[in-house]
This record gives C-alpha cells, structure tokens and sequence, in this order.
C-alpha cells in the first residue's frame, strides 16, 4: 500500500511540475510577444499581424493602432512596423515550442520508465 501511495504522490508531484513549467513558458512567450512603439505598448497576435498585413495590401504607409492599454498610437512606417512585430513573433513562437518540446519529451520518458 505504500508503494502505490508512494507512486500517486510520484505521479501528482510530476503533474504538478509540469503545470508549472508549461505555465512559466506561457507566461515567458506572452511577454516576448510585448512590442513597444512610439510610446505604446502592442501585444503581438495573429490578430495584429493580420490586420497589419491588410492595412500594407490596402495600401496604407502610416496608420493609427489602439495599443494594449487602449491609446492610440501612430504608425508611420507599416511595412518597418510589420516585419519588425513578425520577426519578434517569429523568434517567440520558435522559443516556446522548443521549449514545450523538451517538456513533451520528458512526459514522454517518464511514461515509459513507469512501465
């Protein structure tokens, strides 16, 4: 019996690490995905990529974007504004997915030594 409890304590132990480790490199990828910009602080998603890449194929050079404390900020160059906020994007998403990774590798091992 105290070797089964011993092993539920190994299992909710191991879960709970786990939990907390995915939660730090969440919490790392959002603040990596922080851009600031003329005064304003933008939080990159795919929402703000898109629309970005819209307002350059619509032609636009400069634009007024709300920022993630709801203030205006102006725009000049979209296109400098784009790459820069894909490339921050492109180097966070890259991150937290090696980081989820080695994660994933780990559950993974861990499973077959239990076996």
């Amino acid at each position: 019996m105290d070797e089964k409890l011993s092993h539920a304590i190994e299992v909710a132990n191991f879960n709970t690490s786990l939990t907390a480790q995915r939660h730090m490199y969440k919490t790392k990828f959002d603040n990596d995905c922080l851009y600031a910009h003329n005064g304003g602080l933008f939080e990159i998603t795919e929402n703000l990529l898109s629309y970005v890449d819209l307002l350059i194929r619509h032609e636009h050079v400069g634009f007024i974007l709300i920022d993630k404390n709801n203030n205006p900020i102006m725009v000049d160059n979209l296109e400098t504004f784009f790459s820069d906020i894909l490339e921050k994007y492109s180097m966070a998403s890259n991150s937290y997915y090696a980081s989820i990774s080695k994660l994933r590798r780990k559950r993974m091992v861990s499973r077959l030594v239990q076996k």
